[in-house]
């Protein structure tokens, strides 16, 4: 995860089911068809890849669900999100409010670590 300031990183967009038509209109043509295509509408947990104009990975889009729930922004959500990306360097597409973007970036970092200090290198 970094700042929006890295020209290479992938845009992470968290929707709200109630925002998806309205984030849709300001898009490209091309991502507006590719998430009617993938019936993508934001809901809770769903996660859609949009290719970019050359094939690559272009943009992420996360479902927030209903708009109703006030922890939808946790270190959960993050942790969720990033376990089931591809290698790439992210960035969150819009601001979040200062508490959020804690938790958002606890839930990252969490996702990201493993503990195998003590692993063995082969199975006993």
């Amino acid at each position: 995860m970094t700042t929006a300031e890295d020209r290479d990183s992938i845009p992470l967009h968290l929707l709200y089911e109630e925002d998806v038509e309205s984030w849709r209109t300001t898009q490209s043509p091309a991502l507006r068809n590719w998430v009617v295509a993938n019936n993508f509408r934001a809901e809770r947990s769903k996660l859609l890849i949009a290719p970019s104009a050359d094939g690559g990975l272009g943009c992420v889009l996360y479902g927030l669900g209903k708009r109703a729930s006030a922890d939808a922004l946790n270190c959960w959500t993050a942790a969720s999100i990033a376990d089931r990306l591809p290698d790439g360097v992210y960035h969150l597409a819009q601001s979040v409010p200062p508490a959020a973007a804690t938790q958002f970036a606890f839930g990252w970092a969490y996702a990201h670590y493993r503990f195998d200090r003590y692993r063995r290198a082969t199975p006993a």
